[in-house]
Formats: structure tokens, sequence, C-alpha cells
């Protein structure tokens, strides 16, 4: 069985995520615990029909042009989130 997150290519080596499904979608912690930062194309499996990144630091939300895949630049050790809704 396939992960319902995951990186599908970039220079990403080490990408955390916890997932939590809720009633309203898919919620993705996305970690870069390497110290620089780096870009990842993602593969996501969960049914959906938008998908947004969110910047927990200010508060930045952008939406995707897919739900399932996106690319992602992700700060040296910093999180965001990807939000996937049904």
């Amino acid at each position: 069985m396939l992960p319902l997150l995951s990186v599908r290519s970039g220079d990403c080596t080490t990408v955390s995520t916890a997932h939590r499904e809720l009633a309203e979608g898919h919620l993705f912690l996305l970690f870069n615990e390497h110290p620089a930062s780096c870009r990842a194309t993602l593969d996501i499996r969960v049914p959906g029909r938008r998908a947004s990144l969110l910047d927990p630091v200010d508060g930045r939300r952008v939406r995707l042009p897919r739900a399932d895949e996106a690319t992602v630049d992700l700060a040296a050790s910093r999180a965001l989130l990807l939000w996937v809704e049904p």
C-alpha cells in the first residue's frame, strides 16, 4: 500500500510528515529536518478537490493548482501545513 503523502523528487533529503484526517479534509505537517532549504515534489494520495499550503509562522495561505501533487519550498528546520479539502 502506498503512503498518503510521499516525496516524488527534489533535493529534500529528510522531510518528516504527520497526518490527521478531519471531517473537513486532510491535514499534513511537513517538516524539513535538513539545515538547508530545499524543494520537493509531493504525491498526495487522498481524495480532494482543492489543496493549500499554510505557513504557521506568518499565516500565509497559498492555494495549489492541483490536489494530487504539490511542489513545495521548505525552509531549513521549518514546517509547512498542507491542507486537502474533500
